[in-house]
C-alpha cells in the first residue's frame, strides 16, 4: 500500500505541475484566439483522437496488465505500434483536405495535416510509458508529463502571439509529443533496441481489438458533439462547447488524472498476486467521489467567476453550458473506476458491450439536439454518462460481489460532504450575484470556503478519505524525500 500511495503523490505530482502549465499559457490563448479559432482546433483534435484511439490499439493497457510479460510479447507490442501508428499518420495527412472541404473550413487542413505528425513519434513513448507504469515508475513519469507540458506551451504561446491562429495549438501538441516519445525512450531505454517480432500477435490483436473497439466507442462518443457542431452549429459554437467542456473536465484533470494511471496497474497487481480488488474498489469509489463531486457541485455556483477569470469576457457564453454539463461529469468517478476493474479482471468484453450500447445513443442524441442549438446539445450530453453508470455498476456487481448497502453509503457519505462543500460557494452567489463584475473575490471566497468547508465535513463526518489525508500528513518527510 505504501508503494502505492507514493505512485498515486507523483501522479498527482505531475498531473499539478503540467496543468498549472498548461493553465498558465490557456489564459493568455483564451484572449488572443477566438472562439472560432478555438472552434477549428477543437474539431481537428475530434477528428486527431479518434484515431489515435486505433493507434494505442491497446498496447499501453495490455503491457501493464500482462501477468507474465517477456521480451517476445514486449516485442510484439511495440511492433504493433509502429504498423498502426504509421499508417494511420499517413492516412489522416491525406484526408485532412477532403475533411476541410467538408466543413467549408481551408484552415482546418493546415491543422489536421499538422497533428497528423504526432502519430509517427506515439510508437516510440506509448511502449516505453505503459512499461513504466506497470512498474509504478512515476517519477520517470513525472518528469516526461512536465517536460511535455513545457515543449507544448513553449511552441503554442509565441506563435499564437504571433498571429498563428489555430494551427498553433496544433504545433504544439506536436512538440509536446515528440518530446514525449524522445524522453520516454531515454527513460526507458532499451526498448528501441528490441527486435521486431510478431510471436503473440494473437494475444495482442486479441486484446487490443477489444480494448481499441471500446475506445473508439468511447471517443466516438465524446468527440461527436465537437464534431457535429462544427458542421452544425458552427465553429463558435463548437470553440464554446470545448471551452465548456474544458472548464468542467478541470477536476478530471486535478484529481481523476492523477489517480487512474496508478489505479490500473494497482488493480492489476493485486489480480496477478491473487488477491482481490473489493476493497481497494470501494475505498476508490470513496475517495473519488469525496473530490469531484464537491468540485463538480462549487462549479455550478462558481462557473461565471471561474470563466471569466481564466478565459476572458469573451467566453461568458459557456458558463450555462457547464452549469447543465456538471451533471454528466459527476459520473465519471464511477466510470473510470469501472473500466479499470474490467480491464484489470479480464472482463474487457463486458466493458465493450456496454460502450456499443451507450455511444450508438450518445451520437443519436448528439445529432438530434443539433437540429435545435447549443442548450440543448449540453443538456442532451447529460443523458449517456448517468445510464452509462447504472448499467456498468450492475454488471460489476456480479464481478466484485460487494455489499450493495455498503456501496450506496459511501455514495451518501460523499454526497453529504459535497453539499457542505457547495455552502460556501452558494454564499459567494448570495452575496456577489450569479454574474459578478470581478470575479477574483467571490472566487476566492467560494473556492477557499469551500475547500475549509471540505475539510471541515471530511473531519467531522468521519469520512473514509480522513484516514488517507491523516497517513499522507504522517508520511510528509517521506513525501518530501520521494
Amino acid at each position: 500500500m505504501a508503494t502505492i500511495r507514493r505512485s498515486f503523490v507523483l501522479s498527482f505530482a505531475q498531473r499539478y505541475s503540467a496543468l498549472a502549465i498548461q493553465m498558465g499559457a490557456m489564459m493568455v490563448l483564451a484572449r488572443i484566439l477566438t472562439p472560432a479559432e478555438f472552434g477549428t482546433f477543437a474539431v481537428a483534435s475530434a477528428v486527431v483522437t479518434l484515431a489515435s484511439v486505433l493507434q494505442d490499439f491497446g498496447v499501453g493497457n495490455y503491457l501493464v496488465k500482462e501477468q507474465s510479460l517477456d521480451t517476445a510479447k514486449l516485442a510484439t507490442a511495440y511492433s504493433v505500434s509502429f504498423i498502426i501508428a504509421w499508417p494511420l499518420g499517413l492516412l489522416l495527412f491525406l484526408g485532412s483536405g477532403p475533411v476541410a472541404r467538408w466543413y467549408g473550413n481551408a484552415e482546418l487542413e493546415a491543422v489536421i495535416a499538422a497533428l497528423s505528425l504526432i502519430f509517427f513519434a506515439m510508437p516510440f513513448g506509448t511502449p516505453a510509458a505503459a512499461m513504466m507504469r506497470r512498474d509504478l515508475q512515476f517519477g520517470r513519469l513525472y518528469a516526461l508529463g512536465v517536460a511535455n507540458a513545457v515543449a507544448t506551451v513553449a511552441v503554442s504561446l509565441p506563435l499564437a502571439l504571433s498571429g498563428y491562429g489555430a494551427i498553433s495549438l496544433a504545433w504544439g501538441m506536436v512538440a509536446g509529443q515528440a518530446v514525449t516519445a524522445v524522453g520516454a525512450s531515454l527513460l526507458r531505454p532499451g526498448l528501441l533496441f528490441l527486435r521486431p517480432g510478431f510471436a503473440h500477435w494473437s494475444a495482442v490483436l486479441g486484446f487490443g481489438g477489444q480494448a481499441a473497439a471500446i475506445s473508439l466507442l468511447s471517443e466516438v462518443g465524446s468527440q461527436a458533439p465537437s464534431i457535429v457542431a462544427g458542421r452544425m452549429l458552427g465553429f463558435d459554437a463548437a470553440g464554446l462547447l470545448h471551452r465548456a467542456t474544458a472548464t468542467v473536465h478541470l477536476y478530471r484533470k486535478t484529481v481523476l488524472d492523477g489517480l487512474m494511471p496508478v489505479v490500473l496497474p494497482a488493480f492489476s497487481q493485486r489480480i496477478r498476486s491473487g488477491q482481490s480488488v473489493t476493497a481497494l474498489y470501494l475505498a476508490g469509489i470513496s475517495y473519488l467521489t469525496a473530490i469531484a463531486w464537491p468540485f463538480a457541485l462549487s462549479l455550478v455556483f462558481l462557473a461565471d467567476p471561474l470563466i471569466r477569470l481564466l478565459f476572458g469576457q469573451q467566453w461568458v457564453a459557456a458558463v450555462p453550458l457547464v452549469q447543465i454539463l456538471v451533471v454528466g461529469a459527476a459520473t465519471s468517478p464511477l466510470l473510470r473506476l469501472n473500466r479499470a476493474v474490467f480491464v484489470a479482471s479480464n472482463r474487457i468484453a463486458t466493458n465493450l458491450k456496454i460502450e456499443l450500447f451507450i455511444q450508438p445513443l450518445r451520437i443519436a442524441l448528439v445529432i438530434y439536439a443539433c437540429f435545435f442549438d447549443l442548450h440543448t446539445l449540453v443538456v442532451a450530453l447529460t443523458v449517456p454518462p448517468l445510464l452509462n453508470a447504472i448499467v456498468s455498476q450492475v454488471l460489476l456487481r456480479r464481478i466484485l460481489d460487494y455489499d450493495t448497502k455498503d456501496y450506496l453509503l459511501r455514495l451518501c457519505h460523499s454526497l453529504v460532504v459535497s453539499v457542505l462543500a457547495a455552502v460556501p460557494p452558494a454564499a459567494a452567489v448570495l452575496i456577489w450575484g450569479w454574474h459578478p463584475a470581478a470575479p477574483l473575490l467571490p472566487l476566492l471566497a467560494g473556492g477557499l470556503g469551500g475547500g475549509l468547508a471540505w475539510l471541515a465535513a471530511v473531519l467531522i463526518l468521519n469520512h473514509p478519505i480522513r484516514h488517507e489525508i491523516a497517513a499522507l500528513w504522517a508520511r510528509r518527510p517521506l513525501l518530501r524525500a520521494a
